[in-house]
């Protein structure tokens, strides 16, 4: 071999590899690798941006008590059957419309009897309620973490917890519900669960959670079990169009029901809100009560 041949080959091989002035060549966007000089800006696919996280707490609470359709309720289908299983007579209530996303089959028999009980109140259920949200008493907040994307995550953490406002510090309101971007400090942590987003949507389900507030001097705490949440998450304000979905104790109902209504007892409950959840052997008898309710939130910061 001529080695003049040789050299000139291997010196064009070089700066095929090298490029001109010594500069290796630019990889392409799309090797899987985020290669020097790449950002998430030039090739998002090699370089994601690094997950996130978004704080929210819930600024109003709507149970439905004032809704005009009697057809569309909050919440989700819990029993997974429209209007319930034939030959189950405890299953049998009417399931409702979402008065969120228009879904059908949802399961709400609570919202039945909140009216009744919102005319024993000044204000009703919904001002009760939101008396203790402004009043600090009230802080339901979600911290909502490993979001990759705000549009479709299949797996983000949820943090849900009652927060309190801090030591010398005063809640601000806006409206009848909370100004954005306050502080607030952790006093009871309830579940840390997997969700997702769908559709920039959120969802996820957390076993129990506590609601509790004052009413005509009493301190009531509603215990909603194997609960469903879902609402439209943004990245910069709060998440909009938010339900619960839950099952409700009978006995708890009774004995929020009572503190209202004098003589009131299972019958007089069930008279009102069928239980419609967890049927007994026969299917004759059910334990719970369906449940849903609407919030919204805004974004917060937890110290």
């Amino acid at each position: 071999m001529n080695w003049k041949t040789l050299v000139v080959g291997v010196a064009l091989s070089s700066t095929a590899i090298v490029g001109c002035n010594n500069t290796p060549a630019a990889m392409p966007c799309g090797n899987g690798t985020c290669d020097s000089g790449e950002t998430t800006a030039t090739c998002a696919v090699d370089c994601p941006a690094p997950p996130v996280s978004r704080t929210y707490v819930v600024s109003t609470i709507d149970t439905g008590e004032d809704g005009t359709d009697p057809t569309m309720a909050f919440g989700f289908d819990l029993d997974m059957m429209i209007d319930g299983a034939v030959g189950l007579p405890c299953t049998a209530a009417p399931d409702f419309t979402s008065a969120v996303t228009g879904d059908p089959g949802v399961d709400n028999q609570l919202s039945t009897v909140l009216p009744t009980l919102g005319m024993m109140l000044a204000n009703g259920v919904n001002g009760a309620i939101q008396e203790q949200i402004q009043g600090g008493t009230l802080l339901l907040m979600f911290e909502v973490g490993d979001i990759n994307s705000f549009t479709n995550d299949s797996s983000v953490t949820v943090h849900i917890l009652l927060g309190m406002v801090p030591a010398g510090a005063t809640i601000m309101t806006s409206g009848t519900g909370l100004v954005a971007d306050q502080t607030f400090t952790t006093m009871m942590d309830i579940a840390t669960v997997t969700g997702s987003i769908t559709a920039g949507r959120l969802s996820a389900m957390t076993t129990t959670l506590p609601l509790s507030f004052a009413v005509m001097g009493s301190n009531i705490t509603l215990t909603l079990r194997n609960v469903v949440i879902g609402g439209r998450i943004s990245d910069g304000g709060g998440f909009a169009g938010g339900e619960f979905g839950a099952i409700v104790a009978v006995t708890d109902v009774v004995t929020l029901a009572a503190m209202f209504i004098a003589g009131v007892d299972l019958a007089t409950v069930e008279a009102l809100a069928m239980p419609d959840i967890m049927p007994d052997a026969t299917g004759d008898h059910c334990a719970s009560i369906s449940a849903g309710l609407g919030f919204e939130t805004v974004s917060a910061t937890l110290e």
